[in-house]
Order: C-alpha cells, then sequence, then structure tokens
C-alpha cells in the first residue's frame, strides 16, 4: 500500500512538472492539464490557471473604459513623487493609481495591470472553490464540477476593470470574515473599498451584522425579498448619504452616483439583445435567492449570517435610486448567495435541481457575455494565444502606432464603428 502511495505521489508529480513545462513553451495546450488539477485541487494549477486567464486580460484592446485606463496610466507615470501624491488628494480609489503610477516607474505598461487585476481576481476564486470543496463533505463530484462553474467564470471581462477585481476581494472578504470567523477576512473588505470606494457600505453592514435586531423571521425576509425584485426606485438615496459622518468631498463624489450622472438608468438604451442577456442574467439572480430563501427556512446557516444577507438586502433595496451602485451590490449579492448555497448543500433533491437550474443558465450567461465580447476578442490579438510562448505573451503591449490605427480618441474600435455600430452613451 505504501508502495502504490509513493507511485501515485511520483505520477502527480510527473502530471504537474509536465503541465508547468507546457504552460512555459505552449499556455493554451496546458488548458486540459490545468483543469485536471483544479478538479484534484491542486495549488499548482490554480496558479496556472490564475495566469492563463490573466493572459486574456494582457491581449485585451486598450479600448472602451481600457483606453481610458491606459490615458490615466501614462499620466501616472510621469508624475514625480510629491506631485502624485497632491493628484492623489483629488481620488478616493487609491490602489488602481498607485499601481499604476509604482508601474509605470518600473517601465511596465497598462497591460500588465489587466494582467494582475484578471490572474488575482481568478486565483482568489479558485481559492474560494478550494476551501469550499474541502469544507462541505456532503459535495458530490458532480456538484463539484457545479461549483467551479458557479464560482470561477471563463468571463474573464469583468475582472479587467477595477469594479469586478474589488468585487471578487469584497467578497472573498466577506466569506472569510462572516463565514469562516477569519480576521484576514477584514483586510481583504479594506482592501476592496480602496480599490473602488463604492463598496465602503460594508463596514457598516459588518458592523451590524452583529446586532440581533436584524434577525428577521422567514415571512419578514420573504417580504424583503419582494421589496428587493419589484422596487425600482427610492428617494432615501441622497437624505441617507447626507446622514453618514463622511466629508464632503467625499459626499460630493459619492453623489456623483446619486444625481449626476452616474444616476442614468441605460438600460432603455439596449439593444434587444443586451436587454434579453440581462433579463437572463436576473434569472439567475431570481432562482439564487429563492434557493436561499428555502436555506433560510430550514436554518442551516448562523444568524450572522442571516443578520448580514438582511442588511445587506435593505441597503440594496435603499440603494434603488442608484443605478449603477444598485447593480454593483446586486452583483455582490447574487454571488455571495451562491457562495453561500454551496456551502451549506444538502444531497437533497430539491437543492441540487435548483443548482442545476443556476448552472444551466449561468452557462447561458457566458455565452451571451462572449458574443457581447465578440468585436473585442475579434480584433485584439488573441490569436497569440495560439502562437506564443508564455513570455511571449507577457511581455506583450499594444503599440501607440496601434492603438492610434484601431482606436479613436474616445476609446472605441475604428472598425466597429464601420460597421455601424455605435457605442452606448450616456
Amino acid at each position: 500500500m505504501t508502495y502504490s502511495f509513493i507511485l501515485s505521489d511520483r505520477r502527480n508529480n510527473q502530471y504537474k512538472i509536465i503541465g508547468i513545462l507546457i504552460f512555459m513553451i505552449y499556455p493554451i495546450l496546458s488548458f486540459p492539464f490545468i483543469l485536471k488539477g483544479i478538479l484534484k485541487k491542486e495549488r499548482w494549477a490554480y496558479l496556472l490557471g490564475a495566469v492563463l486567464m490573466g493572459y486574456m486580460g494582457i491581449l485585451y484592446p486598450p479600448a472602451g473604459d481600457m483606453y481610458r485606463y491606459a490615458e490615466d496610466f501614462n499620466l501616472y507615470k510621469e508624475l514625480d513623487w510629491e506631485y502624485f501624491w497632491l493628484f492623489m488628494a483629488l481620488k478616493f480609489d487609491y490602489f488602481l493609481p498607485l499601481l499604476s503610477w509604482g508601474l509605470g516607474k518600473l517601465g511596465a505598461y497598462p497591460e500588465l495591470t489587466r494582467f494582475l487585476f484578471v490572474a488575482c481576481s481568478y486565483y482568489l476564486l479558485l481559492d474560494l472553490y478550494h476551501d469550499i470543496t474541502l469544507s462541505n463533505k456532503n459535495m458530490t463530484r458532480r456538484i463539484r464540477v457545479y461549483s467551479l462553474v458557479l464560482l470561477v467564470p471563463l468571463t474573464f471581462s469583468i475582472y479587467l476593470f477595477r469594479m469586478g477585481f474589488a468585487q471578487t476581494v469584497l467578497v472573498y472578504g466577506i466569506y472569510w470574515f462572516l463565514i469562516k470567523n477569519r480576521k484576514k477576512g477584514v483586510f481583504f473588505i479594506v482592501f476592496a473599498i480602496f480599490i473602488h470606494v463604492s463598496y465602503i457600505p460594508f463596514i457598516f453592514i459588518a458592523i451590524a451584522s452583529r446586532y440581533k435586531i436584524f434577525n428577521f423571521s422567514s415571512n419578514i425576509f420573504c417580504c424583503l425579498c419582494f421589496l428587493l425584485v419589484f422596487v425600482e426606485s427610492s428617494s432615501l438615496g441622497v437624505t441617507l448619504l447626507r446622514s453618514l459622518p463622511f466629508s464632503e468631498s467625499l459626499l460630493a463624489h459619492l453623489e456623483e452616483y446619486i444625481s449626476g450622472s452616474q444616476s442614468e438608468d441605460l438600460s432603455s438604451l439596449f439593444t434587444i439583445k443586451q436587454l434579453v442577456a440581462k433579463y437572463f442574467f436576473n434569472i439567475v439572480y431570481y432562482i439564487t435567492l429563492y434557493q436561499y430563501y428555502i436555506f433560510y427556512k430550514s436554518n442551516p446557516q448562523p444568524l450572522k449570517i442571516k443578520r448580514f444577507v438582511n442588511i445587506f438586502i435593505l441597503v440594496i433595496i435603499m440603494s434603488s435610486s442608484v443605478p449603477v451602485l444598485h447593480d454593483r451590490l446586486l452583483d455582490v449579492l447574487k454571488v455571495f448567495l451562491i457562495l453561500s448555497s454551496l456551502c451549506f448543500m444538502t444531497n437533497s433533491f430539491r437543492m441540487q435541481r435548483l443548482l442545476r437550474i443556476v448552472v444551466v443558465f449561468t452557462i447561458i450567461n457566458m455565452l451571451f457575455t462572449f458574443w457581447q465580447l465578440r468585436f473585442y476578442i475579434r480584433f485584439g490579438e488573441y490569436n497569440k494565444l495560439l502562437t506564443s510562448s508564455s513570455l511571449c505573451i507577457i511581455s506583450f503591449h499594444y503599440t501607440d502606432e496601434w492603438v492610434s490605427k484601431n482606436i479613436d480618441k474616445d476609446g472605441n474600435i475604428v472598425q466597429w464603428l464601420k460597421l455601424g455600430y455605435k457605442p452606448v452613451e450616456k
């Protein structure tokens, strides 16, 4: 038996070495090795999988918000230390400017920030997958595969942005702080706020979740869910914001989300296909919410988690007058509800059937997302994934000549506009 164990361990090491070597020479061919390693809960596979998705971030064309990120990057790297901190005094999201300034001074390109955002996001998500699948002994192999689909989506584009990266860091922190009772979760929650200031309500949510007044019955929780789904607007936004002990400059920055340009709901400008994609996303959200309601009634979760979700839903309802913030909080809620459901998943037929439905619609959402990204993938340099080594990809950057030829001054892809497509404008 000892000999068999040693032989198995040796084969695993050989498999790992082969996977790593293939990844260095021709990364796309290592995907089957990485996927098998992830399903076997191997840390090396988590790291290589995160780096591979980071390569997708590097090759993403500098269009749209990425164009503005690149402009900011080039601005920061030209500032000396003194002027950089004077400039930072005007901002509240500190992490991206500081990262851009540091990388710029080291001679790096904007593509490296995209790589770090995407790679770190996927590693944190894979770490969540690792801990949840280890902790929940009720999980079958099939449920573990479902968990991978739900927790680690292939739609990498959201993690290119500081909002998506901050959301991942935030959910990671909430998981360790709330579900695992680990103090390191507080660090990640605070870190997420430094990445994106719109997540500052979670400090108050975490504090308030300690009070028993937010222990709601299942009937009250059902009413909250009803309000969450059907309440579209609220006049509470500015009133509540003004009651918080923030500085005038921070209040002005936050009010931009309520009464400024960020308050505009762009759904009315969406195409039919974009609206269909949005509603498919909502189906996943509604099913996940219903699944959590069943958990809420059957009481498998600690009270502190229930209190946290109760306060979270109240905050989302009150933020309904702020479409951008409202949608971002809903995104976090959806991910956390999936996390919570997987943590306390049972072998009951009802729970597993709901989980399968969520997985099916999640896959449909992924396909819609790739359809929306088709122009960025088509006009980007993603062919390098099929022809280049890891060293070539990690050192790649879009030249100024490429940008001036393919991207206009507003950050739109020129060939996209020539085909008659127009960006959604505020």
